[in-house]
């Protein structure tokens, strides 16, 4: 049963998040408690989020200035961190 429920939760919170709804508007579009909503959110971003994930830099990598930019994204829920070209290298070593 509890698989289910697991199941059922994150295809919610996946189908609010692909459509881009606020989560009040798709709580009430849908009929669900927005506690609901959010209690289970947050108990599966946890057992999502158990730590922290390796980063491979390719061997190219050097120090000099890029001409491309980097975007990080920690989870689907925080805003993604947007770097400009030429403050990479300055900035992961700030990040991390």
């Amino acid at each position: 049963m509890k698989k289910n429920r697991e199941s059922y939760w994150r295809n919610i919170i996946d189908q609010q998040a692909e459509r881009s709804l606020s989560i009040p508007v798709f709580c009430h579009e849908h009929n669900i408690s927005q506690w609901s909503f959010y209690q289970w959110r947050r108990r599966l971003n946890k057992e999502r989020d158990k730590g922290f994930v390796e980063l491979q830099v390719p061997a190219s990598f050097s120090n000099t200035p890029t001409t491309a930019g980097l975007r990080i994204r920690v989870n689907e829920n925080l805003k993604p961190w947007d770097v400009k070209p030429g403050d990479v290298h300055e900035s992961i070593t700030f990040f991390l």
